[in-house]
């Protein structure tokens, strides 16, 4: 039995440089685990010893993951068994990375659950889990906050469904998306750290899972031009007349 668990190897949110045409630059800007991944890792690992299970860590990304040998030493310090980098020829979108974790995950052929961070490769979408869900035809739960082994098989999985705390069985494979605050990752030292070099690793090319660009291609990029504000307030000490006036005055803008 496997568990697999995405991460990402991408430059930290933090070291973004915003030019003055509001174009985001990461020149410079060095890549690690993102702290959401690590606690998708965490969960992951912790589900696998309760099983007895090995944890496969997968990372989807560009040419520089596949170059950079600290894209699968830095994940590996966090736990799992054993790490697979998938290199593209460009920044995978959404459907790419779906399509390679589901293309690895029929190589290994024993996956019984996948587990991903909050912040997978999607530029913020969070579809990831769900569009490789659809892919393998497998159940998709989101917000995951917990995951337990069930005495009956399968696992417990505890996720925030529309402000609710939901407990479901699981009893086949599965996907699910971590939230952000699901667990606290284990504190990495020298250990972890000289460890992960003893552990197995491998960089595939894209090409060799047989996967093939989609048919689309981004040609742009360009900040959103926003509508210009009248800056005008409506200062009235009766609620009732402030109203009266703002309903007023989105009649005669054509809002209303």
């Amino acid at each position: 039995m496997t568990v697999l668990v995405g991460y990402q190897w991408a430059a930290s949110p933090k070291e973004a440089t915003v030019l003055d045409d509001g174009t985001v630059t990461w020149a410079g800007a060095n890549r690690v685990v993102s702290a959401a991944d690590r606690v998708a890792i965490e969960l992951a690992c912790r589900t696998a010893e309760a099983t007895g299970a090995r944890t496969v860590g997968v990372c989807v990304a560009g040419p520089q993951a596949g170059a950079d040998p600290r894209a699968r030493s830095s994940a590996l310090a966090c736990g799992p068994d054993e790490v697979v980098v998938v290199a593209a020829g460009r920044e995978p979108d959404t459907y790419e990375v779906a399509a390679a974790l589901a293309a690895v995950i029929g190589q290994l052929g024993d996956v019984d659950l996948v587990v991903l961070g909050d912040c997978a490769a999607d530029a913020g979408t969070r579809m990831v889990a769900p569009v490789l869900g659809g892919l393998l035809g497998w159940p998709t739960l989101t917000e995951v906050g917990e995951v337990a082994p069930d005495p009956a098989g399968g696992f417990e999985v505890v996720d925030d469904s529309r402000g609710a705390r939901r407990r479901t069985r699981v009893t086949g494979p599965a996907v699910l998306g971590v939230a952000v605050d699901a667990c606290v990752p284990r504190q990495l030292g020298l250990r972890q750290i000289l460890a992960a070099d003893s552990k197995p690793s491998r960089v595939v090319p894209a090409a060799e899972l047989g996967l093939t660009a989609p048919a689309l291609e981004v040609l742009d990029r360009a900040p959103v031009e926003l509508g210009r504000r009248r800056g005008h307030v409506i200062d009235e000490a009766d609620p009732a007349r402030t109203a009266a006036l703002l309903v007023d005055e989105l009649i005669q803008a054509g809002v209303l």
